[in-house]
């Protein structure tokens, strides 16, 4: 037993050696710059090709159906959080998708 009032440090725990190369050694940087640029091109890519539909934009039409698919109860939920998945109704009962396309926040 400590005596009272003395401080107790909380246990460490270290990565795997192998996770601590690949992750924190700064010489395997180049290992990991082809990934992260085909992913920030690719995010970009799709990030225009929204900006340039109108479904996602001007009509919200692309918005409003992705939220209607996810808020599918039967046979599965898409969405297990009933929390969220009100908050998606909700959105689409008050007609969310014009306030957020036209640029303003719902909430």
């Amino acid at each position: 037993m400590q005596p009272l009032g003395a401080q107790t440090r909380p246990p460490v725990v270290t990565d795997p050696p192998i996770a601590r190369s690949l992750f924190g050694d700064v010489r395997l940087a180049w290992l990991w710059l082809p990934l992260r640029l085909w992913l920030g091109w690719d995010w970009l890519n799709h990030g225009w090709d929204k900006f340039q539909n109108p479904g996602w934009i001007s009509t919200g039409a692309a918005l409003q159906s992705y939220w209607e698919r996810a808020i599918v109860t039967d046979p599965k939920p898409v969405i297990m959080y009933d929390w969220y998945r009100d908050s998606q109704q909700f959105l689409l009962n008050v007609q969310g998708v014009h306030v957020v396309c036209e640029g303003r926040h719902v909430w």
